[in-house]
C-alpha cells in the first residue's frame, strides 16, 4: 500500500482520525469534499474500565467463575479492570516479574528466561521482550481472553534502563483490525500493566464481495470526486473495522466489519482525505482528513513564544530574537563540517558558507520561495527585525528566509533536542523533519503524518508559522505518531498541547493567534488579541481571561475558573467527536492538558514535595517524554452514565505513574505518586487504585547540588558539589530571552563532578541545572538553576620549543614546534629573514596543530627568524611569541630516490596508479616523471615540487599502456639525479572510482577515471524518506532539484546508485562510449526510470538519454543506458530521475514520491601518441651549485 502507514492507526477508536487542525476550522473555510466529511457515529468506540468486582456481577457466569480467584492465580496484589462492550481486561494493575531487573521480588535471571523460551538467550532485547509478554498471555489466556492467533508482530520500545514498553496490535489471517491491540509495561524487571484496547476476538470472514477498484469508485460517486492515480497517498487497503453495538449485554458490545481504507489529496488543496468503504456492500461509511492540524557561526532572528510585536513577560513574548543560533543547520561543506552544532557553530577554514536550513533535524520549505544564504566570511547571520511576518525578508536576502523560516527552524530544533534527551534511542528524533511554512490559507496549522505545516497571517489570526506553541503542537502530533506504540493517542491534541506547555512554560497554547477575531470574551490584559471562547455548545461559556491562543491549560485563567472534568467541561460544552466522551479532539482534551499543568505548577510545587518550578518541569517532562508512548486512550469517559477514570493500562494516569516507578510494583506506591494522582484526579481521570501514597528511592539522592558555571571562549564550564546517593548527575540545559523559565534539554550524563559544554555561542545566555541521580527512577532535586554568557578572549601566546634560539645546521626543510594553547582553533608562523619581520619569506595560517614543517624549503646557510600567535574561534588573536632565530645547513649532494611501486615490469597497474618511493635525507620536495618511451623523450605526465614521495598519477593514463617513470630529490641548492627508471602496463579492466560528495557542485563526483561509482551509500535513499534518509541530499547540480519526502526506506521509490564506465575500459576521453547503470527500488510498475546528460556542471542544459523505463515488480531493479561522451573536456554529468507515475516533462518532475540524483565526472584528452617536447636533461650538483648537463 501507499504510505503513511503511521497514519493508519489513528487516535480516535474509530473508524478513523478526524480532522487535527490546530484548531477546529470554520465551516466557511470548507472544501466541496470537506462538506461531505462524516463518519458513522457507532464506529466511535466509548471506552469504559469497570472495575472485576462489578464485571462479575454482569458477565454470564462461565466467564464470572474464571475471573474468581484471579489474584491467586496470577499471584501478587492484582486489580484488574475490563471493557464492558468487550469483556476484555483494559487493564490489568501487578507485579510479575518478567525479565531480569531489580523490581520487587525480581529473582529472573537469563537462565530461567533461556528455560521459559526453550531457546539461547544472551541479553534481554526486543525480541525476548515480546516473546516473555506472548508467553504470559498465553499462560494466562483463560483469563485474559485474547484469541493468540490475533497477536501480530509486538513493538517493542526500551525508554529507558528500567522502562520498557510493548505493542501488539490486533492481525486476522494478516487483515488488521483497527485499533485492536495489547500493550503491556515492565518496569525494573516487572510486568506492571497490561491491557487490551478496543479488542473483540474477530470471527467474520475476510473475503470481500466489493474489490478495490469497486471500493474506490463507490468513494468517487459519494463524493463527486474522479480520481486521478496520482491523487492516491494510499492505495485501497483491507481492514477490520470495530463497531459499537447499542444495548448489548456485558461483553457483547463489539461488532466487527471488513472494510476498504484508502487515501486522496485533491491538487491545490492540504487536506490529505482518508476513505472507509464497507467491503460487503460497498456502502461509504466515513469521509475524514487525516491531518493533524494545529566556529563560524550560521544565526539569524527568530519570534520566541509568539509574534505579538511586544515583550511584556516571559510567558507572552513576542519580540524578535535577533543573532539566534540556527542550530544543526546546513553549510554546504562536506563532513565534518556538514551541519553547525546545537549553537549554529562549525569549524571553517576557507570557501563560502551556504545555508537552506535544510538542516540535520529539521528542513524548511517555505511557500515564499527558497531558502539559499550564503557569506564568502564563514559566519552568516540570516537577519531580520521585530514586525516582520509572512513573506518579508531581509533586504538583498532569498524570498524564503522569512520569519517563519528562521522561527520554527529554530524552534523545532529546541523542542527535538529536549525529546531526545529524554528518549535517546527513538529513531524519528534522529531523522529530519519537513516544516512548510508561509502556505497559503489562514488561522491553522497541520500534522500530516510526515511533515507539520504552517499558515500565512490573515483572517483576523497572525502567522502560525511564528507561534512557538504552534510549532511544538504540531510537532507534538509527530512525537504522539512515533513512540513507543508507533500510532496516535486520543486525544492527541491532549499530547501536543502538553508538549507546548512544557517546552515553553506557558499554559496558553498559541498566545497571539487570534489578533482581531472576538470571540466574545473581551481583550488580553496586554490588548494584543482576543481572548479565546473554549466552549463549543450553544449557551455554554468557558472564557480565557488571558489567553488570545486557541486554549489555555490553566483552568484557573478562566470563567468559570474550576478544573474541566469530563462531567462539567467535556460532556456539556464540547461538540460531538471522536475524541474522549465522543467529543471534538480539541474540546475533549481540556482534562488531560489542564491535568499536565497542575502536575507542574500545584501539586509538586505544594506539599509534601514543595518543588520549585525548575524542579517540578524538570519532573513534568521526564512522566511526558517517557510515560505518554504506550498510551491509546488517554482516559475513560461515558457520558450517558456520566463516569470517568484513567483505571486502564493504557491510560494516562496509569502510565505516566509507571513511568515514575522505582520497583516494578505499584502497589506500593511511586516517588511521586500521590502529586500524579492528585493532578489527575482534579479532573476526574485518576484511579483510585492502587491507593495513592509515595514510596520508594529511600536510597537515592537527596540533597541538590551547589553549581558553578565558568564561561570561556565558546564553552562553559561547570563543576558541582557531589550529592550522597548519587552516582550520576544529568546536565540540564536551556538558552535565549526567557533564562532558566524555557524547557531544559539533557545534554549530557555523567558520573563526575564536572562538565564542559562545547555548543554555545559567544555573546548568548545560556542556562544550567544538575539533577542528582542513582537510576532513571530515582532522582534528587536539582541545582538551581544558573546562567551565564561565554565570551570571546585572546587566547595567550604560545611558547616557542624547537629549534632552539640560534640552533644552527637546521635542516631547510625545518621543523617547528611550540606548546600547545588552550581554547585555540588555530595557530599563524611566520620566518623571516630580519628580526623585524620586515621580510616574511614563509608563512602558514589555519594551522591546527601546534607544529609545522616549513614549506617550501629554504636557502642553504642563512639565518632565519622565526614567531607563532594562536586564534581562537570568535576572533580572539593572542600577541605573537617571543622571536627566535636558527641557521640552516649549507648545501649537500642529494641521493637519488629508490623506486618502490608500482614494481618495475608491474601489469595490470590502475589508470590513476599510486607511485611511491623512498625519502631522501635532507630532501626538501620532489620531482617525478611518467613518459611513454624509456628515454623520457615523450613525458606524459609530471609533477614536481612534491612534498611527500609518493604521488597518484593525473589526469588519468589510457588503459593497456606501457610507461615508464622516475622521481628526483631537490632543495633549494639543486636537485640529484633521477632514480633508475622503472616500467609498468595499465590494466585493461576498468574499476570504478568511488565518487566522494563534492560540496561546491552539491553532488557526488570523481575526477579523471575510467568510471565512476557513487557506491552503496552516497546516493541510496531519498530526500527525507522514513527509514532512508539520503546523505547530502538532494546531491543534485547546485541542489536545486529537491526530492520528494513522502512514504518509507525501500518500501517506496529510491535511487540506490549509479556507475559509470567506458566500453573500452580506458579513461574518459571526448566521443567515448560509457555505460550507465543505475540501481533502484521500484514500489510497483508504475514507476519509471530517465536518463539525462550534460556536458556544463556550472549551467546544466540537459538532454534525454532514455525516458519512461519502467519497474517491471517491486524491489532492486537495475536499469543500463549507453552514452556517448560529448567532445569537449571538462566535468560532465549525468542525472538519474525516478518518478511514481507522472510524464517526463523535465529533468526535475516535482512529486513526492519522485528522486533525482546526479553524478559528475571529469572528462580530459586523450594522452598524447607522439613526443610533445623533449625532456629537461638530467640535472647535477657540484659544490653545491647547480649545472645543466650539456
Amino acid at each position: 500500500m501507499r504510505p503513511l502507514r503511521s497514519a493508519l492507526c489513528c487516535l480516535a477508536l474509530l473508524v478513523s482520525s478526524t480532522t487535527y487542525a490546530f484548531q477546529p476550522a470554520p465551516s466557511a473555510q470548507q472544501s466541496a469534499v470537506a462538506k461531505k466529511a462524516f463518519f458513522k457515529p457507532e464506529l466511535y468506540l466509548p471506552i469504559q474500565n469497570m472495575p472485576l468486582e462489578k464485571a462479575r456481577t454482569l458477565m454470564p457466569r462461565v466467564s464470572a467463575d474464571k475471573w474468581a480467584g484471579v489474584a491467586n492465580r496470577l499471584g501478587g496484589n492484582v486489580q484488574v479492570y475490563l471493557d464492558p462492550l468487550s469483556g476484555m481486561p483494559t487493564g490489568i494493575q501487578g507485579s510479575f516479574p518478567l525479565i531480569p531487573g531489580d523490581g520487587f521480588r525480581n529473582n529472573v535471571s537469563l537462565e530461567s528466561v533461556r528455560q521459559g523460551l526453550g531457546r539461547s538467550v544472551g541479553s534481554v532485547d526486543e525480541s525476548v521482550v515480546g516473546e516473555l509478554v506472548f508467553k504470559f498471555v498465553a499462560d494466562h489466556q483463560d483469563v485474559i481472553g485474547v484469541d493468540l492467533l490475533q497477536l501480530g508482530a509486538p513493538r517493542v520500545t526500551q525508554v529507558s534502563e528500567s522502562l520498557w514498553q510493548v505493542h501488539i496490535p490486533q492481525v486476522v489471517n494478516g487483515v488488521p483490525v483497527r485499533h485492536g491491540r495489547l500493550a503491556a509495561t515492565i518496569s525494573h524487571g516487572n510486568l506492571i500493566l497490561l491491557g487490551t484496547e478496543a479488542w473483540s476476538n474477530v470471527g467474520i470472514g475476510l473475503k470481500p464481495t466489493f474489490s478495490a477498484s469497486q471500493a474506490l469508485t463507490a468513494g468517487s460517486t459519494f463524493l463527486g470526486q474522479t480520481l486521478s492515480p496520482t491523487s492516491l497517498w494510499q492505495q485501497p487497503t483491507l481492514e477490520v473495522a470495530p463497531f459499537a453495538r447499542k444495548d448489548a449485554a456485558f461483553g457483547q458490545g463489539y461488532g466487527h466489519a471488513l472494510v476498504w481504507s484508502y487515501g486522496f489529496s485533491l491538487p491545490g488543496e492540504h487536506e490529505r482525505w482518508k476513505v472507509t468503504v464497507d467491503a460487503g456492500s460497498g456502502e461509504v461509511l466515513a469521509v475524514e482528513d487525516d491531518n493533524h492540524y494545529f566556529d563560524a557561526q550560521v544565526k539569524g532572528g527568530v519570534y520566541p513564544s509568539t509574534n505579538i510585536g511586544t515583550c511584556t513577560s516571559k510567558e507572552t513574548c513576542g519580540t524578535m530574537q535577533p543573532n539566534s543560533p540556527m542550530p544543526w543547520a546546513n553549510t554546504g561543506f562536506a563532513s565534518p563540517n556538514n551541519f553547525t552544532d546545537g549553537a549554529g557553530i562549525y569549524n571553517y577554514s576557507a570557501g563560502s558558507v551556504t545555508t537552506t536550513l535544510a538542516g540535520k533535524y529539521v528542513k524548511i520549505a517555505d511557500s515564499c520561495g527558497a531558502i539559499n544564504v550564503s557569506s564568502a566570511t564563514g559566519s552568516l547571520d540570516l537577519g531580520g527585525v521585530n514586525n516582520d511576518h509572512d513573506c518579508t525578508v531581509p533586504a538583498g536576502t532569498s524570498p524564503g528566509n522569512t520569519p517563519a523560516a528562521r522561527s520554527s527552524f529554530y524552534e523545532l530544533n529546541k523542542i527535538k533536542e529536549v525529546a531526545r534527551g529524554w528518549l535517546p534511542s527513538n529513531t524519528w528524533l534522529q531523522g529530519q523533519l519537513t516544516s512548510n511554512v508561509n502556505l497559503s490559507s489562514t488561522c491553522n496549522a497541520f500534522w500530516n503524518g510526515s511533515s507539520v505545516n504552517f499558515y500565512k497571517s490573515g483572517g483576523g489570526c497572525r502567522n502560525t508559522g511564528e507561534i512557538g506553541a504552534v510549532f511544538d503542537h504540531e510537532w507534538g502530533h509527530g512525537m504522539d505518531n512515533y513512540d513507543a506504540n508507533g500510532s496516535l493517542s486520543n486525544s492527541s491534541e491532549g499530547y501536543a498541547d502538553i508538549a507546548g506547555i512544557l517546552r515553553l512554560q506557558t499554559s496558553c497554547v498559541g498566545y497571539g493567534f487570534f489578533q482581531t477575531t472576538n470571540t466574545g470574551c473581551g481583550l488580553t490584559p496586554d490588548g494584543t488579541g482576543y481572548n479565546q471562547q473554549e466552549a463549543q455548545v450553544a449557551g455554554q461559556s468557558w472564557c480565557n481571561t488571558r489567553c488570545s491562543g486557541v486554549r489555555d491549560a490553566d483552568w484557573a485563567a478562566s470563567v468559570p475558573n474550576i478544573p474541566a472534568t469530563p462531567q462539567n467541561f467535556t460532556c456539556k460544552m464540547c461538540s460531538s467527536g471522536s475524541g474522549p466522551c465522543s467529543k471534538q479532539v480539541h474540546c475533549a482534551a481540556s482534562p488531560v492538558r489542564q491535568a499536565a499543568w497542575d502536575l507542574v505548577t500545584r501539586d509538586l510545587t505544594a506539599a509534601p514535595f514543595n518543588y520549585n518550578s525548575n524542579d517540578a518541569f524538570l519532573l513534568g517532562n521526564k512522566l511526558f517524554y517517557q510515560g505518554s508512548g504506550n498510551i491509546g486512550t488517554w482516559h475513560a469517559c461515558n457520558c450517558t452514565a456520566g463516569t470517568s477514570d484513567g483505571c486502564g493500562a493504557t491510560n494516562g494516569y496509569m502510565q505516566w505513574l509507571a513511568a515514575d516507578d522505582d520497583n516494578g510494583n505499584l502497589a506500593d506506591g511511586t516517588p511521586h505518586m500521590t502529586a500524579i494522582y492528585a493532578a489527575y484526579n482534579r479532573h476526574n481521570i485518576a484511579c483510585s487504585t492502587p491507593a495513592p501514597t509515595n514510596g520508594g528511592c529511600a536510597a537515592g539522592p537527596t540533597a541538590a547540588p551547589t553549581t558553578t558555571a565558568t564561561p570561556g571562549d565558546s564553552q562553559v564550564s561547570l563543576s558541582w558539589t557531589a550529592s550522597a546517593g548519587a552516582n550520576q548527575y544529568w546536565v540540564m540545559k536551556t538558552e535565549g530571552f526567557a533564562g532558566c523559565d524555557f524547557g531544559k534539554a539533557r545534554v549530557a550524563t555523567v558520573t563526575g563532578t564536572s562538565y564542559t559544554d562545547p555548543e554555545v555561542a559567544n555573546g548568548r545566555q545560556y542556562c544550567y541545572s544538575v539533577v542528582p541521580a542513582s537510576s532513571n527512577a530515582c532522582f534528587g532535586q536539582a541545582s538551581a538553576c544558573t546562567c551565564t554568557t561565554p565570551t570571546c578572549a585572546a587566547p595567550g601566546a604560545p611558547s616557542l620549543s624547537t629549534p632552539a634560539s640560534g640552533a644552527t645546521g637546521v635542516a631547510l626543510v625545518a621543523v617547528l614546534d611550540w606548546a600547545d594553547v588552550t581554547g585555540v582553533s588555530g595557530y599563524e608562523v611566520q620566518v623571516a629573514t630580519d628580526s623585524a619581520f620586515t621580510n616574511v619569506v614563509r608563512s602558514a595560517n589555519s594551522l591546527v596543530a601546534s607544529t609545522w614543517t616549513v614549506a617550501p624549503g629554504l636557502s642553504a646557510s642563512t639565518a632565519y627568524y622565526w614567531r607563532v600567535r594562536a586564534l581562537n574561534s570568535c576572533g580572539g588573536t593572542s600577541s605573537w611569541s617571543a622571536a627566535r632565530s636558527f641557521t640552516t645547513r649549507g648545501c649537500v649532494n642529494l641521493a637519488a630516490p629508490t623506486l618502490a611501486s608500482p614494481a618495475s615490469g608491474a601489469t595490470g597497474v590502475a589508470l590513476a596508479p599510486a607511485l611511491d618511493w623512498s625519502d631522501v635525507t635532507n630532501a626538501a620536495a620532489y620531482d617525478v616523471q611518467v613518459a611513454t618511451d624509456s628515454a623520457f623523450t615523450n613525458v606524459v605526465r609530471s609533477a614536481t615540487g612534491l612534498s611527500s614521495s609518493a604521488w597518484n598519477v593525473t589526469p588519468g593514463l589510457s588503459n593497456l599502456t606501457s610507461y615508464y617513470w622516475r622521481a628526483r630529490a631537490t632543495d633549494s641548492c639543486g636537485a640529484s639525479a633521477y632514480s633508475t627508471a622503472f616500467s609498468f602496463t595499465t590494466t585493461n579492466v576498468c574499476t570504478p572510482a568511488v565518487a566522494t560528495y563534492n560540496a561546491n557542485l552539491r553532488t557526488p563526483a570523481c575526477g579523471s577515471v575510467c568510471g565512476c561509482d557513487t557506491g552503496p551509500t552516497l546516493v541510496n535513499g531519498r530526500g527525507t524518506v522514513s527509514g532512508g534518509v539520503e546523505p547530502n541530499q538532494p546531491n543534485t547540480l547546485g541542489a536545486t532539484c529537491a526530492d520528494g519526502s513522502t512514504g518509507t526506506y525501500h518500501s517506496d521509490e529510491s535511487i540506490d546508485r549509479i556507475v559509470l564506465k567506458t566500453v573500452d575500459q580506458g579513461l574518459i576521453t571526448p566521443g567515448k562510449q560509457l555505460t550507465v547503470d543505475v540501481t533502484v527500488w521500484c514500489y510497483g510498475t508504475s514507476d519509471q526510470l530517465d536518463l539525462y546528460y550534460s556536458t556544463n556542471t556550472a549551467t546544466p542544459s540537459w538532454t534525454a538519454i532514455s525516458t519512461g523505463q519502467a519497474c517491471t515488480a517491486v524491489g532492486l531493479k537495475t536499469f543500463s543506458f549507453p552514452v556517448t561522451v560529448g567532445g569537449t573536456t571538462g566535468n560532465h554529468a549525468v542525472r538519474a530521475q525516478f518518478r511514481f507515475s507522472s510524464t517526463a516533462t523535465s529533468a526535475c518532475v516535482s512529486g513526492g514520491y519522485n528522486d533525482r540524483d546526479d553524478l559528475v565526472f571529469s572528462v580530459v584528452s586523450a594522452v598524447a601518441a607522439n613526443p610533445a617536447s623533449p625532456a629537461a636533461p638530467a640535472a647535477k650538483q657540484v659544490r653545491g651549485r647547480t649545472v645543466t648537463a650539456r
